[in-house]
């Protein structure tokens, strides 16, 4: 058998592999773009049917969970320390849980979600995008 054969064959075969490996990922693709439409389908049903004005906290927050929400605010007036070298507590008596030389962390505080101030927000897209994107957590 010639060597011209093996590398058709080779050659066959692998754009073969790439072509399935190809057409898988557009059928994944398709099959999740139909999910994410019925989901958003049930959402605006779901919409349509939400007593707006007479739900609570409770019952927003169980809808907006339900779809995959997240609260959604700023982030609270942090006071950081004045910029220069780092804050070094002074040095004590050994006493544990004292800071003895240590740097001062500063707390960092998430986003305040109340009954009274919050905001939800409910992403449907693919699955690629949600990967893609950095400011969504998947």
């Amino acid at each position: 058998m010639p060597v011209s054969h093996r590398i058709r064959r080779v050659l066959l075969s692998v754009s073969l592999a790439l072509l399935g490996a190809l057409a898988l990922g557009w059928l994944l693709f398709y099959l999740d773009s139909l999910h994410e439409r019925r989901r958003a389908e049930r959402l605006i049903a779901e919409l349509k049917s939400f007593p707006f004005s007479t739900a609570g906290f409770p019952e927003l927050r169980d809808l907006a969970s339900r779809y995959g929400g997240s609260p959604v605010l700023q982030f609270p007036i942090v006071h950081f320390p004045p910029p220069g070298l780092p804050q070094i507590a002074p040095p004590k008596a050994p006493h544990p849980g004292d800071l003895q030389g240590q740097e001062v962390k500063v707390p960092m505080t998430g986003p305040i979600c109340n009954i009274r101030d919050c905001t939800f927000e409910i992403d449907i897209a693919p699955r690629l995008f949600k990967l893609l994107s950095f400011d969504t957590p998947v």
